[in-house]
């Protein structure tokens, strides 16, 4: 990697661009970018769903998302990447309609708080 390369790595991951459109258009493969960037620090700390620079803390973990929000927004949208191994189905004793509960709660009996309540005071 000459230092054309490597300034050129630079530019574009400051402008936010992945990893893989930088190997393209700098003619390395995605693995040395990724080393590169990684080993110098640069970049690639941007929000995963609006794209806005993130602030990292020293001695944490780095950050994903910029705000809750966008973690939400984004957990919405990409529901299908969430590793769910807990996944319990259970009918709710208020409405009788099938749910799936997730964690270790194995005793859940409704749906939502709405529903309990519901249920237990006879509040339609």
């Amino acid at each position: 990697m000459n230092n054309n390369q490597k300034q050129a790595i630079q530019k574009l991951r400051s402008r936010g661009i992945s990893l893989s459109k930088i190997a393209d258009e700098v003619g390395l493969p995605v693995n040395t970018v990724k080393s590169f960037c990684r080993r110098n620090s640069i970049g690639g700390n941007l929000c995963k769903n609006c794209g806005q620079p993130l602030v990292s803390t020293a001695r944490r973990k780095p950050k994903t998302f910029c705000c809750t929000a966008c973690r939400q927004a984004w957990w919405r949208r990409n529901q299908e990447q969430m590793n769910l191994k807990a996944v319990r189905h259970f009918i709710c004793a208020g409405c009788s309609r099938p749910f799936d509960g997730y964690g270790n709660n194995r005793s859940r009996k409704y749906c939502s708080r709405g529903c309990y309540i519901a249920h237990r005071y006879g509040v339609p």
